[in-house]
C-alpha cells in the first residue's frame, strides 16, 4: 500500500542583499510517539540539514552539512552522551533503496501561492519506482541542485535539477512505500572532524564505536 507524507516547511526568516540568498525554513511533526524538528537552512551558496527528535525527554539532533564545493558532507550528531562528527564524500552516499531517478520526471504546473513572503511554484516529481512529489518551490537564487549528487534521495534537489531551475523547497508532499526522512546510506567511512567535535570511526574491530578527544 502507498503511503503519502506530508511535510509543511514554514518560512521563519528571509534577507536578501546583492544577490546572497539568507532563510531558515522549518518542519515540526509528530510520529509512532517521537517528535521531529527539521529545519533547512541557506547562506549564500552554502546550506545545512537539521533534525532533532525528542523521544522519552531525550533529544537527539543530526546536522548534515553538504559542501557542494567539496563535493562531500559532514554529519554531525548531537547526543545526551556526546557529540560526534564524520565528513563523507558524496560517492559514498547511496540513495534510500525505496527511492529512485531511474525515469525521474519533473514540471512546472500553472499553479502558485505565497509562502513565508515568497512567490512559489509548484513542481510535479516522479520516478520509476512509483514515487511521486508535489513540492512548492519559493522562486529565489539559491542554486539547491548543485546538492543533488549529496543529497540523493531528495525529490526536490533531484526535480530542480532535472530543471535546471533555482529555488528551494517551502512544502512537500510525497507518496511513496517506505519514505525514510534522511535517505542517508553510506558504503564507506572516511574521517576528517571539524575542530571542536569527537572523531568517530567505524567500524571497531568488536562492532563498538570508539571515539577520541579532538
Amino acid at each position: 500500500m502507498k503511503k503519502i507524507y506530508s511535510l509543511l516547511l514554514v518560512f521563519l526568516s528571509c534577507a536578501a542583499a546583492q544577490a546572497q540568498f539568507s532563510a531558515t525554513v522549518t518542519g515540526t511533526y509528530s510520529a509512532a510517539g517521537v517528535n521531529y524538528t527539521t529545519r533547512l537552512v541557506f547562506s549564500g551558496n552554502k546550506m545545512g540539514y537539521e533534525i532533532s527528535t525528542v523521544s522519552n525527554e531525550q533529544q537527539y539532533t543530526t546536522r548534515i552539512l553538504p559542501d557542494a564545493a567539496k563535493n562531500s558532507v559532514t554529519i554531525v550528531s548531537i547526543t545526551p552522551g556526546g557529540t560526534y562528527a564524520n565528513e563523507y564524500p558524496a560517492g559514498s552516499i547511496e540513495a534510500d533503496k525505496n527511492f529512485s531517478t531511474d525515469g525521474l520526471r519533473a514540471r512546472l504546473s500553472d499553479e502558485s501561492k505565497t509562502l513565508g513572503g515568497l512567490n512559489c511554484k509548484k513542481m510535479l516529481v516522479e520516478n520509476n519506482a512509483g514515487g511521486a512529489a508535489e513540492i512548492w518551490i519559493a522562486e529565489v537564487d539559491f542554486a539547491y541542485y548543485d546538492y543533488k549528487d549529496i543529497l540523493k534521495s531528495d525529490y526536490a534537489v533531484q526535480g530542480l535539477s532535472v530543471l535546471q531551475l533555482k529555488g528551494i523547497p517551502m512544502e512537500m508532499n510525497v507518496t511513496q512505500e517506505g519514505f525514510r526522512v534522511s535517505g542517508f546510506r553510506f558504503k564507506e567511512y572516511s574521517n576528517s572532524v571539524p575542530a571542536g567535535f569527537f572523531n568517530t570511526s567505524f567500524p571497531a574491530a568488536d562492532g563498538q564505536v570508539k571515539t577520541e578527544n579532538k
